[in-house]
């Protein structure tokens, strides 16, 4: 008793399987409203990156033209010799 045939358990399994699809689809379909602080923070999130890849991207330039760098023409001039 209690043991289940296995046509019972592949329909037990199925009407699972469909239940949560529907839940699913329910979920979905109920729109989703974002609070306006939350979508400030994202726009000042987002504005602060940018700002601080340009802070990044300036001071780099800034350095190459100010700091003259001299690169070797070969790599066998910067290895040290033994």
């Amino acid at each position: 008793m209690g043991a289940l045939t296995l046509e019972e358990r592949r329909r037990v399994f199925l009407s699972r399987q469909q239940q949560a699809s529907r839940q699913q689809l329910a979920r979905l379909t109920v729109p989703v409203t974002v609070p306006e602080s939350a979508l400030r923070r994202r726009r000042l999130a987002a504005i602060l990156k940018i700002a601080m890849i340009a802070a990044l991207l300036a001071t780099g330039w800034f350095t190459v033209h100010v700091v003259e760098f001299r690169l070797p023409p070969s790599m066998a001039e910067v290895l040290p010799r033994a």
